[in-house]
């Protein structure tokens, strides 16, 4: 369930702070939302690295809170913002993306 929360907080924290300017796609938003599971699976220090079951982890997480984060990103977060998100290598760099300038 953390992980739920940290997800729903990072992507409304940076859509909190965005405009709509030249914004994602579908593939991008996907990418995103798989690039911030994988953050929050290594912040939390994943009880498993069984691949089938982080990947059934993330399938229920995707499942629960896919939709909403994909309306987010894709009505709120300029492209920039995901490219932040996507570079980012921990869940505190990808905090400070709703403060990246370019």
């Amino acid at each position: 369930m953390r992980v739920l929360a940290t997800i729903v907080f990072a992507v409304f924290a940076i859509a909190s702070h965005a405009g709509c300017n030249n914004a994602p796609g579908v593939a991008d938003c996907e990418k995103l939302l798989d690039h911030v599971l994988d953050l929050e699976t290594q912040a939390a220090g994943a009880a498993t690295t069984d691949k089938t079951e982080l990947a059934k982890q993330k399938k229920a997480v995707t499942n629960t809170i896919g939709k909403e984060f994909m309306d987010a990103c894709l009505e709120k977060l300029p492209m920039r913002q995901v490219k932040c998100g996507l570079s980012a290598k921990t869940m505190d760099e990808l905090a400070v993306c709703d403060k990246s300038e370019s």
